[in-house]
């Protein structure tokens, strides 16, 4: 099992060298041959991505919207990033479960804090 997982990690980190314009190459040719499975084309573009500048800048935006407002939803900060940071919106259901993870993280940390 440690041998894949660091496979993986090494093809990861070749194909995120690699200039845009093949990443999408590489990406388009692996979602044909993966088909209709969504959640693991999701999981290996957010693991593409997670170097990227691009990714935690709107990391850390999503996280300063939910510090001030608690009460927004993931989708509405999703689509504010859209709309300020110029995503594109076909990112959507991408920006969506990266704003959940984000919400859930500072629930926790809140959450950990008061028990202190």
């Amino acid at each position: 099992m440690t041998e894949l997982s660091e496979f993986v990690e090494a093809a990861a980190k070749e194909i995120s060298a690699l200039p845009i314009q093949g990443q999408r190459q590489f990406m388009k040719a692996l979602a044909s041959y993966l088909g209709a499975q969504d959640e693991i084309i999701m999981e290996l573009i957010e693991a593409l991505l997670s170097r990227t500048q691009r990714y935690h800048h709107i990391t850390r935006w999503m996280s300063k919207r939910f510090e001030k407002d608690m009460a927004l939803t993931p989708k509405r900060v999703a689509e504010e990033c859209v709309y300020y940071l110029r995503v594109n919106s076909k990112m959507m259901p991408f920006l969506i479960k990266r704003g959940q993870r984000v919400k859930d993280r500072i629930r926790h940390r809140r959450s950990y804090a008061a028990h202190k």
